[in-house]
């Protein structure tokens, strides 16, 4: 007997979800891509066969089709993003600027020195940052937290990014349009009873990248102060505020 697997693209909302009928029981694909990443391939066969009554050669034809419509949309998404730099923000020390982060559950405080030209410096020795006294500090406040990382590469390793392909450079700071990363994090929350894909329109993806480190963050809008004092103590005095 020849098995035939239809299925119906059903618009929705907000996107469009693809229902696969197999035996008279119906599977949204969303249900399973997650599945597809993080459990065995023979346990979401048995999983599907065990709900539908499908063989499990049946069960391998759907997860086929599952298969391509995630390297479908990965396609899909790669051509789609942009790196934006964002050039407003004021220029990081290129040698030393010494990241440090404070966080809440709201909002993310990046703070950094400043690049500071020494018109004597001709290459001969190296200039020591101390992060006691030197003054010239950015803070950017970044607002609606959702996620961040902060940590490797560093920019000897830059060409590893997923991003340096799009145009990321080092000591600059970005947006990345049509971000996958904000995808991911969109797909993982779709458990939640009260989910709805709306909730993540506001969500951008910023990327500012050091000298030893990369600082990465999901989250609405930010805005940066200039602080005149040394880091740690731009540092000390946020979190009096706090």
């Amino acid at each position: 007997m020849r098995f035939y697997l239809d299925y119906a693209i059903l618009p929705l909302s907000e996107g469009c979800e693809i229902i696969y009928n197999i035996r008279k029981v119906k599977i949204n694909s969303e249900d399973y891509k997650d599945k597809l990443k993080h459990l065995p391939l023979l346990e979401v066969l048995k999983e599907i066969k065990n709900l539908s009554g499908c063989t499990l050669k049946e069960s391998k034809e759907l997860i086929d089709k599952i298969k391509l419509e995630i390297y479908t949309e990965k396609d899909s998404t790669e051509k789609n993003i942009q790196l934006e730099l964002i050039d407003n923000i004021p220029q990081c020390d290129v040698g030393a600027p010494l990241p440090i982060i404070f966080s809440d559950e709201r909002f993310v405080y990046l703070f950094y020195y400043l690049r500071k030209d020494d018109k004597n410096w001709d290459g001969t020795y190296v200039n020591i940052r101390n992060s006691d006294v030197d003054e010239g500090v950015a803070c950017i406040k970044f607002k609606g937290l959702t996620q961040y990382k902060f940590g490797a590469p560093n920019d000897e390793a830059i060409e590893g990014h997923p991003m340096y392909k799009y145009g990321l450079e080092a000591y600059s700071f970005f947006e990345v349009k049509n971000s996958e990363w904000i995808k991911t994090l969109m797909q993982m929350n779709r458990v939640h009873p009260c989910h709805k894909d709306k909730y993540f329109d506001n969500c951008r993806h910023f990327i500012y990248f050091f000298h030893d480190n990369c600082f990465e963050i999901v989250c609405d809008s930010y805005s940066y102060e200039i602080i005149n004092t040394s880091i740690k103590e731009a540092l000390i005095n946020m979190i009096k505020r706090k």
